[in-house]
């Protein structure tokens, strides 16, 4: 209950503009809701009124909350919805925002694990590229620190 009013009166408060504590805020939400059901419900539910006007990382999260949806889903015609809808939000946001190692971090991760009958693997050369472009120079530790743990990287 306590992480869901922590989930509600922090996504409540997001708009276009999102600050470096809001966006680690939210990650950690995310990261929270990658291993716990309700957690992920709450999160997607909480993200709802975010559109394609919104931020690109907000977007971003939206579609990966819809990708956590689909792992946490039984039924196989709900995940695969909730996956072509996540990973198209995924790639809009991208689109509005080229340069954001976050979000190509997140179709990477997604294109790595996703399997490989469902064809989204296209961009994992070049996502990973941009991702470890310059990566000491990235001044978001956290994030640095989750980027070189996926590649197990020193």
């Amino acid at each position: 209950m306590i992480r869901f009013l922590f989930v509600f009166s922090f996504i409540t408060h997001i708009s276009l503009a999102v600050s470096p504590v809001e966006i680690q805020t939210m990650r950690t939400l995310f990261y929270a809701a990658a291993e716990d059901s309700d957690s992920s419900t709450v999160l997607f539910e909480q993200l709802s009124s975010i559109n394609t006007d919104s931020a690109a990382i907000l977007l971003g999260y939206k579609g990966m909350s819809m990708l956590l949806e689909a792992k946490h889903s039984w039924n196989v015609y709900t995940k695969f919805s909730y996956f072509n809808k996540g990973t198209s939000l995924l790639d809009v946001a991208i689109s509005k925002d080229l340069a954001n190692r976050e979000l190509r971090f997140f179709r990477y991760t997604v294109q790595d694990n996703a399997p490989s009958f469902l064809g989204y693997n296209k961009n994992l050369v070049a996502d990973k590229a941009i991702i470890l472009e310059e990566l000491d120079k990235e001044s978001d530790t956290d994030l640095k620190l989750k980027i070189k743990e996926y590649f197990k990287l020193k």
